[in-house]
């Protein structure tokens, strides 16, 4: 007999919010996924919800630091913003830089099958393909993460992650993300740092 191990893995949280929750960020300001502009002013949507920026971080504080085992570490919420897709554009391959997690909630109406999120495997380097017809956790290139109206998910920020073009049925399929990061003190000996020191 051999016995299997998990050297590595990758976590994803995934939650469902209230409605309640959910319908406060419907009357928020988004921007069309196609013609999106790279403006900061448009990376803030909760600039003037800080209530809503606490829930969404408490509700990451909570599973951030239960599966990686953080010892009341604090988090702070970093770029934020809303994303319509009226006509199924793709998303393109891409990560987030300068943050530590991320995070998408479908606050609206959405549909399983347009436009669910895909997140690339960060360990697959292999230049050996077999032929393989049922993914498991070590040979899987990607996973398809489940779409449904209230859904959170979170994912390290490093993960390059996409999705296809459809056609919608449901339009706008609109969309909250947003960027966290440690803050307060975290580390060790020379790796050791306390955030208050970057203040100007």
């Amino acid at each position: 007999m051999i016995d299997t191990q998990i050297m590595f893995a990758t976590p994803i949280g995934m939650t469902t919010l209230s409605q309640e929750i959910c319908d406060r960020f419907k009357p928020l300001q988004g921007q069309v996924q196609a013609s999106a502009s790279t403006d900061p002013v448009y990376f803030n949507v909760l600039k003037d919800s800080p209530v809503l920026k606490d829930i969404i971080t408490d509700v990451f504080t909570q599973w951030v630091n239960n599966t990686y085992n953080y010892q009341n570490q604090k988090w702070t919420m970093l770029t934020n913003w809303i994303t319509d897709n009226p006509d199924g554009t793709p998303m393109r391959l891409h990560r987030h830089y300068n943050c530590s997690f991320s995070a998408v909630l479908y606050f609206d109406k959405v549909k399983n099958g347009e436009g669910n999120l895909i997140l690339e495997n960060p360990l697959d380097h292999s230049d050996f393909f077999p032929q393989n017809t049922n993914p498991t956790i070590f040979n899987n290139t990607e996973y398809t993460c489940p779409l449904y109206e209230r859904l959170l998910i979170f994912f390290p920020s490093k993960i390059y992650h996409m999705y296809l073009g459809y056609k919608p049925t449901i339009t706008p399929r609109r969309s909250f993300a947003c960027n966290f990061a440690p803050i307060g003190t975290y580390g060790s000996a020379d790796s050791y740092i306390n955030t208050n020191w970057l203040q100007l």
